[in-house]
């Protein structure tokens, strides 16, 4: 039977008719979008490891909620190794799909519906994915290049499918369903916040705190408005200078009631989350709908007034930023105006980078190399991979420069253009629904400004949504232009072609999910100790995923695959006993031999590494690493070669102190080779920046002080920073290393056993660092923990300011999440039993441990922290004596204390 022709709206030229095809594309286009962002808040990829997130708490005895996480995670289908990595194959299957439903549409007839402003918007970022492919000539990786084009193409051709396939009415129930989708998300995140994971900002379901703000924030802004365009009733376009038609249209109470409800998990979710770049892109969303409501002066007015609000909420960002290091957080906002600033330096660079850029996926490769300097003076914004700038737009034109920068904006300029010139042609619920999904779209881009959550698994899934729900709802309100309808020849090529995009797309996603599984392949055989099968997989991974981070990372973890078998390789030959040695040569050469080339593989893959990603974490470290396994391999056959190794590791110590100036390994292996002693004591010192006074960098100390015109050296050193005063100049304190000297001159003393000059010098220090704390936030703790251990060394009288020493130490460490200060507590506690059991305090110190444990603690699990809190006296070099001291006065109470042949009182 024939269908029943569409009757033609008011302005528009002519309207196609819509056959069982069309139809039936719009419905499947409905259904995978709706499963796509369901993938969003309700899939799950199991972490290989056995708990779904770090630090939750056990299930709880019949938890609904643990079924429930089961049913998300499908059985353990698609174990990833980050959890998330599900919710991008998600997108790229909606793509897939989306693509092949445009091309059955085509073929059976239907006509491309993009014209005017969505043309010029879906031309504009398809420009965006074609420079970003075009850079791999010039990035210096064109497989990072290609890799981050691909996802940018596979967001701009699901929004262009859905923009092709939807109309107004599939696009409103759309809406309707990614509302539901982020109450859902919103309820359950609340849920496994309180019954699993109370100590951390909420990341569950979608992997990461802010990524979960900004996928709720739609979510808030779709059901503000939802009363107003929920009844979906058929706007009427006009013609240009035609009055507008009536449109029946009311507000429902019982809409209403249920919006006030539904914000309730929606708000309460956003506010656990704290996403503040969330909140600022919600603002913008709400700013932008209002906007839309008054005259071209009021809009000004108001445009001004928006930006000021802008400005004094970011003013607030700023002051209320707060030392965290849970989760991130720590000088975000500094790290952010860091990260910034790197996105314009690598812009900026010359005149091709500024009109081309460096190529798409080279933030990661570079920034690294642009911190030095601020590592030195503001280490704690600075706590893991510089892998995006936090800003879209900054990132865009970091890589692919001025020209890529303006096809983006572009591209949203046009959209904004689309909805302005739809926003005529609507009234009543149609129109509101228009505004709503502007909103939600602005509030994301909003979001994007000040975070990386677009390229986070599963945010993009809603942009992109978003992107094309606007597109479509613009198209549909758009008046038809009159004209001749394309050749029918020209539809089923278009038809082809987004068939076969299609078909591209899915394998896309399968190779990507490879790269996937193949790191999970990686994991299992590093588990097992299969370092050559987990290196192979990681290459593996590396050549099949798109995602430029991903592509590093496995890059640099198939290195140290390769590193850990030459290790593993090189200890079974250095275990050879000397008789199976003599008797069988042949067998110890072929060992010693396959440890070098394992090594001589490593070396060079991390070399290849440092030469294509210079940033890159621990790249050199891998490089030292192996160049110091070769020396060690070398050194009983070949001197020289030896000799050779030895310096290609010294070079490659060097290369990860100037990019980490502070690293503890770095500074103290370099400390292992020939130097002059100014120069020794030196790395001894900055190692101090970042590391503690612990037995190895003692025992290291000790070595150094035994040469001649060592004490002088390190008495010049005090000299040297005398001046330096609480009061001076923070950069001045951080450059002249005055608190780690200070600490260096404490260690002295305490070396020669002056315990009260090095707990007075101790003292300084952590006066010093007080006024760093928001650089340097655990230093001040450290050295008043350094002082507690100098004054009761000095006299076992002095236990109680020792005591208040630790107290110092305890007050002054950072605010961070209840998990984590628990574990920079336990180790200070624990010296405060010690210390009130070296003053024959038993009470005092059980009581101290009850702290620890809580006072329900039961006796095996005091008893087990006594003793751990032996084994750490014992591991800080004190005396055995005094443990077996501490060890008689806790036997009355506590029998396992007591030495082997002690009788017992009932």
């Amino acid at each position: 039977m024939a269908e029943k022709p569409e009757p033609i709206e008011p302005g528009a030229a002519s309207a196609p008719r819509r056959c069982s095809w069309e139809l039936g594309c719009e419905s499947a286009a409905l259904a995978v979008a709706l499963l796509a962002v369901a993938a969003v808040f309700l899939l799950l990829s199991p972490l290989h490891s056995a708990e779904l997130y770090p630090g939750t708490l056990p299930w709880r005895s019949g938890s609904v909620l643990r079924t429930i996480t089961a049913a998300m995670s499908l059985g353990g289908l698609l174990e990833s190794a980050r959890g998330v990595e599900a919710k991008d194959l998600a997108l790229h299957l909606a793509a897939a799909a989306g693509l092949m439903l445009v091309g059955l549409r085509l073929l059976a007839g239907g006509v491309g519906r993009a014209q005017g402003p969505v043309a010029y918007a879906q031309g504009l970022l398809g420009g965006w994915v074609l420079l970003s492919l075009a850079s791999s000539a010039w990035s210096g990786d064109a497989a990072l290049s290609s890799g981050q084009a691909l996802m940018y193409a596979v967001g701009v051709a699901w929004a262009v499918a859905l923009a092709e396939l939807l109309t107004r009415r599939s696009a409103t129930r759309l809406l309707v369903g990614i509302m539901g989708l982020c109450i859902a998300g919103a309820m359950l995140a609340v849920w496994y916040y309180y019954e699993r994971n109370p100590d951390h900002r909420p990341l569950f379901p979608v992997g990461n705190p802010t990524a979960l703000a900004a996928a709720v924030a739609p979510g808030i802004l779709l059901a503000l408005f939802w009363p107003l365009w929920g009844r979906n009733e058929p706007g009427i376009p006009t013609v240009p200078g035609a009055e507008p038609l009536p449109t029946t249209w009311r507000v429902s109470a019982t809409r209403v009631t249920v919006t006030l409800l539904v914000l309730i998990p929606l708000l309460w979710c956003f506010a656990l989350a704290q996403g503040r770049g969330a909140q600022l892109g919600l603002l913008l969303g709400l700013g932008v709908v209002g906007l839309t409501f008054a005259r071209r002066w009021v809009r000004w007015v108001l445009a001004a007034g928006l930006a000021l609000i802008v400005w004094a909420a970011a003013a607030w960002w700023l002051s209320s930023s707060q030392l965290d290091l849970a989760m991130a957080r720590g000088a975000t906002i500094r790290f952010r105006l860091y990260a910034w600033r790197y996105a314009a330096e690598l812009w900026s660079a010359d005149v091709f980078t500024q009109f081309a850029g460096q190529g798409a996926g080279a933030y990661p490769r570079l920034a690294g190399l642009l911190a030095v300097e601020d590592r030195v003076l503001d280490p704690a914004p600075f706590m893991g991979f510089l892998d995006s700038p936090h800003n879209e737009l900054f990132h865009v034109l970091a890589e692919i420069g001025l020209i890529g920068g303006l096809t983006y904006v572009g591209g949203l300029v046009a959209t904004a253009f689309a909805v302005g010139a739809a926003l005529r042609r609507t009234r009543g619920a149609d129109r509101w629904g228009l505004l709503a999904a502007t909103g939600a779209l602005v509030t994301l881009l909003g979001d994007a400004l000040t975070g990386a959550a677009l390229r986070l698994p599963g945010v993009p899934i809603l942009f992109f949504t978003l992107l094309g729900i606007v597109w479509a709802l613009s198209s549909d309100a758009a008046v038809r232009p009159s004209g001749p309808t394309p050749a029918l020849g020209r539809i089923r090529l278009a038809g082809i072609l987004a068939l076969l995009a299609g078909l591209a797309t899915a394998g896309l996603a399968w190779q990507n999910w490879a790269g996937v599984r193949a790191e999970v392949r990686a994991m299992r055989a590093e588990e097992r100790g299969d370092f050559a099968t987990a290196a192979t997989a990681y290459r593996v991974a590396q050549a099949r995923l798109i995602d430029p981070p991903r592509i590093l990372l496995s890059r640099l973890q198939a290195v140290r695959m390769e590193y850990e078998g030459a290790v593993a390789r090189a200890q079974q030959w250095a275990s050879l006993p000397a008789t199976t040695t003599a008797a069988d040569p042949t067998s110890a050469e072929e060992t010693w031999r396959a440890a070098v080339r394992l090594g001589e593989a490593a070396f060079d893959g991390a070399r290849q590494l440092a030469a294509h990603a210079p940033a890159m974490p621990d790249v050199e470290r891998l490089t030292a690493r192996s160049a110091e396994l070769l020396m060690r391999l070398y050194a009983a056959r070949q001197l020289a070669e030896a000799g050779h190794w030895s310096e290609e590791a010294r070079q490659a110590w060097l290369r990860q102190r100037k990019l980490t100036p502070f690293d503890v390994e770095a500074l103290l292996s370099l400390e292992e080779y020939p130097a002059t002693l100014g120069t020794r004591i030196a790395l001894m010192r900055d190692a101090l920046r970042e590391g503690t006074t612990e037995s190895a960098w003692l025992w290291r100390l000790a070595r150094v002080l035994e040469l001649p015109g060592a004490q002088e050296v390190v008495g010049r050193f005090i000299a040297a920073v005398g001046p330096i005063t609480p009061q001076s100049d923070l950069d001045a304190i951080n450059l002249s290393m005055a608190p780690e000297t200070r600490r260096l001159a404490a260690a002295v003393a305490g070396l020669r056993g002056d315990f009260d000059r090095a707990a007075v010098e101790a003292g300084r220090a952590a006066e010093l660092y007080a006024p760093l704390k928001s650089r340097l936030p655990l230093n001040e703790s450290r050295a008043w923990a350094e002082q507690a251990e100098y004054l009761w060394r000095s006299s076992t009288t002095n236990t109680s300011q020792a005591i208040a020493a630790m107290r110092r130490a305890l007050d002054a460490l950072p605010v961070v999440q209840t998990q984590q200060r628990a574990a920079l507590e336990l180790p200070l506690r624990r010296k405060i039993v010690f210390c009130h059991l070296l003053a024959d305090d038993v009470d005092a110190a059980l009581a101290e441990v009850k702290a620890i444990l809580g006072p329900a603690a039961e006796r095996a699990a005091v008893e087990a922290e006594l003793l751990a809190v032996l084994r750490d006296a014992a591991a800080g070099l004190v005396a055995r004596e005094t443990i077996d001291q501490l060890a008689r006065t806790l036997c009355p109470r506590f029998p396992s204390f007591c030495p082997p042949g002690t009788p017992v009182a009932p």
